[in-house]
């Protein structure tokens, strides 16, 4: 009987160090809880009657998706805590968030069975970037077994002062992909967070990306981290024929195309190829989001915590966050100010007004705020 305690407790032990070397990161086949494939599509679909003032994003995203059991991601660049707001209306969720996150510059998309929320302009790149991969993925020199089984969904889960780079790292070495360039991943911490019904390579896409980086697929099946190559496209073949082919150059002019005989090469963004594909079948083309606010960004309110942080980095990880900054950093050299200032703000609800000055009070600079943005100038 002592023997078979002292067993049960060496495994226990055993566990515990295991569990250690795990590090913050956790992965699963199918957690209980998440939606996946058309079950998610029927919750992403599915009506929302609210009304959002001031509510911080985190809490809006938990209110959400967490009663549909959706999977969502905040990308690093936008602060958590800042204030959604959206008038008293009724629509399906797919179409509800997009318009709840316009308040502060920012948009949805999906990739696997995961939302993932960024500022505007880069979330743009991402449902691309991970076709891209994909496609990459197929003409490597993997096996066909290696690549169907990199194909198939998985489950990331990652707790509170996760590293992005250990993030990366074990999904790689769970996945068994080759992975080099991890070191490019800065040093981070992330809050707790977790994706769904995504492939190890979409996957990693989601966690580089936020650091301007992307999956390569190199052709001896090794994946390698590099800086984001432009343009960010990807091309399709559709079978066009006879004056249908113009009509598409008509309707899809953010497309670039090549007759290919038979079939006509389309090439852009993941969006777009999709929105022709049914244009093809014979769906209507659907309206393109503007790339407008739907208010004026003056109207904002912004909460943020800077500490620490040196004034030039500071203003380049606001813009990253789709606050429209402009600045001369020449002119501001030249006129004496010190860059590498170390800022220290707090902001709660504060306006633009008081935004530029807690940004330009510290290094004695003045500002102008017009409706396109605000420009910093030297003193």
């Amino acid at each position: 009987m002592i023997q078979q305690n002292r067993n049960s407790l060496c495994i226990i032990l055993l566990l515990m160090i295991f569990e250690l070397h795990r590090g913050p990161c956790a992965f699963a086949d199918q957690p209980p809880g998440h939606v996946r494939g058309a079950e998610f599509r029927v919750a992403w679909n599915s009506g929302v009657t609210a009304h959002f003032e001031q509510k911080s994003l985190r809490l809006s995203l938990e209110q959400l998706c967490a009663s549909r059991r959706i999977a969502w991601v905040i990308d690093r660049r936008l602060d958590p805590e800042q204030g959604v707001s959206c008038p008293s209306t009724a629509a399906p969720l797919s179409e509800f968030l997009p318009q709840l996150l316009e308040s502060i510059s920012a948009d949805a998309v999906v990739v696997g069975s995961t939302v993932i929320v960024g500022p505007q302009e880069s979330i743009r790149e991402l449902r691309t970037l991970a076709e891209i991969q994909r496609v990459e993925l197929q003409k490597c020199g993997l096996t066909a077994q290696r690549k169907q089984a990199l194909g198939r969904p998985t489950e990331l889960h990652w707790e509170e002062l996760a590293e992005p780079r250990a993030l990366a790292t074990q999904l790689a070495q769970r996945a068994l992909i080759d992975l080099s360039g991890a070191e490019l991943i800065p040093y981070d911490l992330w809050g707790s967070g977790e994706v769904a019904g995504m492939t190890p390579g979409e996957a990693l896409t989601v966690v580089v990306w936020q650091y301007g980086l992307q999956l390569k697929w190199e052709s001896s099946g090794q994946a390698t981290l590099v800086p984001l190559r432009l343009p960010i496209t990807v091309s399709r073949e559709f079978p066009i024929l006879g004056a249908k082919r113009d009509a598409a150059r008509l309707h899809f002019p953010a497309l670039a195309w090549q007759d290919l005989g038979k079939t006509l090469q389309a090439t852009g963004r993941v969006e777009e190829l999709e929105s022709l594909d049914q244009w093809i079948k014979g769906g209507t083309k659907p309206k393109p989001k503007s790339k407008a606010l739907s208010r004026d960004w003056r109207n904002r309110t912004f909460t943020l915590r800077i500490a620490n942080t040196p004034w030039l980095t500071a203003l380049k990880s606001l813009k990253e966050q789709g606050i429209p900054l402009e600045w001369d950093e020449e002119a501001l050299s030249a006129a004496g100010v010190d860059l590498e200032t170390e800022l220290q703000i707090e902001l709660k609800q504060a306006s633009a007004d008081e935004l530029l000055t807690a940004l330009c009070t510290p290094a004695k600079l003045k500002y102008e705020i017009t409706e396109e943005g605000a420009k910093i100038l030297p003193p």
